[in-house]
């Protein structure tokens, strides 16, 4: 019910809202009370912060073993010291999720991932309108391209390579921004086949759709662990204790 209620923006049945004041001192969709039912709980609640990242960093992880399957060279993930402010005291020094060069146009791109999770507020911002399919990715992508543009401007006058910057952003639902989706189409054109049966096996899918599906289905289950966090609190000590059982070793009777 809760996912179907955050699918469709729809508030959710009152049994299933938590309290008006989160535990971690927040009010529900961030500033004083209000009667919409935002997604506080698994989008804007500090508490949530570090599962998310940990799917950040599930996401990168992926997009580094796709680029080097598909033939990208010198990719590199958390490039600390890319960018040329790495004094520290610019605040607009950036630390790329991942880098890589291609092969052919030796065009340097600089990749940061960014998950969408708000689908029915913006934070401390309260609610805001989702009028299509995309809108968070697209938004996110903006708000990519603005922090990075000192950065990727020092980078461009620095090298005499070309530089890209591709802010790769997907939405907590599975939708892809326009700039991943052409960043992940020119990655195709690169692999050799997209369908190689001496990497994978003759009866396997394309390459392509392979890792469509993988990044989806890393996404769900970011989004999965996400929610699963943010009901534990509302379990009892029985139930939280029972997530530790090992149920594979117990015997059931007749």
């Amino acid at each position: 019910m809760v996912a179907f209620c955050r699918r469709y923006r729809l508030e959710r049945p009152a049994r299933l809202r938590g309290p008006d004041k989160c535990q971690c001192g927040w009010s529900r969709i961030g500033l004083g009370k209000c009667s919409f039912d935002g997604d506080h709980d698994e989008s804007a609640c500090p508490k949530r912060q570090w599962a998310k990242t940990l799917v950040h960093h599930t996401i990168v992880e992926a997009l580094v073993r796709f680029l080097k399957d598909v033939g990208m060279v010198g990719v590199r993930s958390e490039y600390k010291y890319w960018d040329s402010a790495r004094v520290g005291t610019d605040m607009t020094r950036r630390v790329p999720d991942v880098v890589c060069t291609h092969p052919h146009t030796q065009v340097e791109y600089v990749i940061d991932a960014r998950i969408f999770w708000n689908s029915m507020g913006a934070g401390s911002m309260g609610y805001i309108s989702y009028d299509h399919t995309g809108w968070g990715a697209e938004y996110g992508e903006q708000e990519k391209e603005a922090s990075w543009k000192d950065a990727i401007r020092r980078r461009r006058e620095g090298v005499a390579h070309d530089v890209e910057f591709v802010p790769f952003s997907i939405e907590a639902g599975g939708v892809w921004g326009p700039a991943a989706k052409r960043f992940f189409e020119t990655c195709l054109k690169l692999a050799d086949s997209d369908r190689d049966v001496d990497l994978y096996h003759w009866s396997s899918g394309q390459f392509s759709s392979t890792w469509y599906d993988t990044m989806s289905i890393l996404v769900a289950k970011g989004r999965a662990k996400v929610g699963v966090a943010a009901s534990a609190a509302d379990w009892s000590k029985r139930i939280r204790d029972m997530q530790y059982a090992d149920y594979e070793d117990h015997t059931v009777g007749s």
